[in-house]
């Protein structure tokens, strides 16, 4: 099991850090103190949920949410049904496997730290001492400033690199 301990983020500057894709699994650390617990993911749901039956908030909401069903993207009046109806994540589970047929499916949650600010500051704790090893800024003001120029770019790389799957989400229709 890997710790994130000095020598962690140390060998992982030198020998990782814009080299090659990461991937760790079964980091100790991270398994005895979750960044976010399945019960905050179904609470930023909630949360969600709860601004779209607001009208003000309606069309904010559902720029926040994605719902893959089987590989395609389902509108926004389709996943109005999918917003959970219940605080535990074992039960919302469930409840959408049981609309969806036993299908795969995948919610995404984008700009989660808004809606959850504790998921911020525990994933601010978790990359300090990475940030603070890079020499980037150690605040949100001073990490956005020097993300600014990258604004636009960011989805599509994002797109670009979860493009790269083989999941059937990425192929295009016949």
């Amino acid at each position: 099991m890997l710790r994130l301990d000095d020598a962690f983020w140390d060998r992982l500057v030198a020998e990782d850090w814009r080299k090659r894709p990461i991937v760790y699994k079964n980091i100790q650390d991270l398994i005895d103190n979750p960044v976010l617990r399945p019960d905050e993911i179904v609470a930023g749901l909630s949360h969600v949920a709860r601004d779209a039956l607001s009208q003000a908030n309606a069309i904010r909401a559902m720029e926040n949410v994605r719902l893959y069903l089987g590989g395609r993207l389902a509108q926004p009046p389709e996943y109005l049904h999918f917003l959970p109806q219940t605080t535990s994540f074992d039960e919302y589970c469930e409840q959408v496997s049981a609309k969806v047929g036993g299908e795969e499916f995948g919610v995404v949650l984008n700009f989660f730290h808004l809606m959850y600010p504790p998921f911020w500051d525990r994933v601010r704790a978790l990359s300090a001492p990475l940030v603070q090893r890079l020499g980037l800024p150690a605040t949100p003001a001073g990490l956005e400033s020097r993300s600014a120029a990258w604004r636009p770019w960011r989805s599509y790389a994002v797109q670009h690199l979860w493009a790269t799957g083989d999941h059937a989400a990425n192929r295009m229709p016949a």
